[in-house]
């Protein structure tokens, strides 16, 4: 079944994380407002897609993460970036079964 990413599916997904916090940070330290789902500025957030769908990647759960729209925006489409001087890289965790974001040391 194909997900269907709203409103609703996002505020499931803050449910899930973050309980009923109405505030949190996210993998980047960035503060992220429930209240303020799919807006710009500070407290915006949104759900990424860690690999993007422009290279392949699926709107399925272990693809999904949220994060501040400052971070979602600094990302792009990229599976290799940086923020804040720290640089990371999209990778499957057979563990969680899921693709989630590892920090690199930059060579």
């Amino acid at each position: 079944m194909k997900l269907k990413i709203n409103r609703e599916f996002a505020m499931n997904m803050w449910g899930d994380s973050y309980g009923t916090a109405t505030s949190a940070k996210d993998l980047f330290g960035y503060r992220m407002n429930k209240a303020n789902y799919g807006q710009a500025g500070e407290g915006g957030w949104n759900i990424h897609h860690i690999i993007p769908k422009a290279k392949g990647g699926k709107d399925s759960l272990n693809n999904l993460m949220l994060v501040s729209m400052k971070a979602h925006n600094q990302i792009g489409d990229k599976t290799t970036f940086a923020i804040d001087g720290k640089y990371y890289q999209a990778t499957w965790s057979k563990k969680r079964q899921k693709y989630e974001y590892v920090e690199i040391e930059y060579v």
